[in-house]
């Protein structure tokens, strides 16, 4: 638990020895200072490219998956919060994220799906760095409109199809501006990127967001059964 002890001691002694890329899975002792892991997470990306004299060097890591027992100290609201650091670095070049939400485990902080992980890891760099005509992502929220009592979702990366996991459900949640929050009366697949959201209580959808808890128990997913992302979003 020493400043740069880890680092010292595991991965110093490698540079600069060449590699072709990084892949990352932590962040569950960090889950309570999730702001903070955002910067200090994109400053270790920037850095190990530096260190390792590979500035265009492939950076991908896994998002936490579910858990609903929390370590000590850690609630879910930082759960859900340390997901959404690790997301925001995306936005660095070279980067990619293995979506987990559907391996987790009630109860344990290390679950033992672990093929599934290696092999979401796995699609990452055979699509992004050898070139393979393989999808790497579950389905991503591109746009959201709203009518009375009901909210379109439209998705990109669907493999030309989408399916409910879990329970079906729990997968989504809407809230007018009052910001209360209640699951979808039904939810529709339309097509083979669009979702429907039905919800005659709320006159005017504000809110939509997906598996946004820290143990999820629905999800959205595309045809080749990776799960969408936690996300939360204003609907314009």
């Amino acid at each position: 638990q020493e400043p740069s002890a880890l680092f010292n001691g595991m991965i110093a002694p490698l540079v600069p020895y060449a590699l072709r890329g990084f892949v990352w899975y932590q962040g569950e002792s960090n889950a309570r200072r999730a702001a903070e892991y955002e910067k200090l997470f994109g400053a270790l990306i920037r850095q190990w490219r530096r260190d390792f004299n590979a500035p265009e060097a492939p950076f991908f890591w896994v998002q936490l998956p579910g858990l609903d027992k929390m370590p000590p100290t850690t609630t879910h609201a930082d759960w859900i919060a340390l997901r959404e650091a690790l997301g925001a670095n995306l936005a660095l070049p070279a980067t990619g994220q293995a979506v987990t939400i559907d391996l987790g485990d009630a109860t344990n902080l290390h679950p033992t799906r672990k093929r599934e992980v290696g092999e979401r890891l796995a699609r990452l760099a055979r699509h992004r760095v050898y070139g393979e005509a393989v999808e790497d992502s579950g389905p991503v929220l591109v746009r959201a409109t709203a009518g009375a009592g009901v909210v379109d979702l439209e998705f990109s990366h669907t493999d030309g199809a989408l399916k409910l996991g879990g329970e079906p459900a729990q997968a989504f949640e809407l809230a007018g501006e009052d910001g209360r929050f209640a699951a979808p009366t039904s939810v529709e697949i339309l097509d083979g990127n669009r979702v429907r959201l039905h919800a005659p209580s709320i006159n005017h959808p504000a809110f939509v967001r997906h598996a946004w808890r820290a143990y999820p128990t629905g999800w959205l997913l595309n045809a080749q059964g990776l799960p969408a992302a936690p996300f939360s979003r204003r609907i314009p």
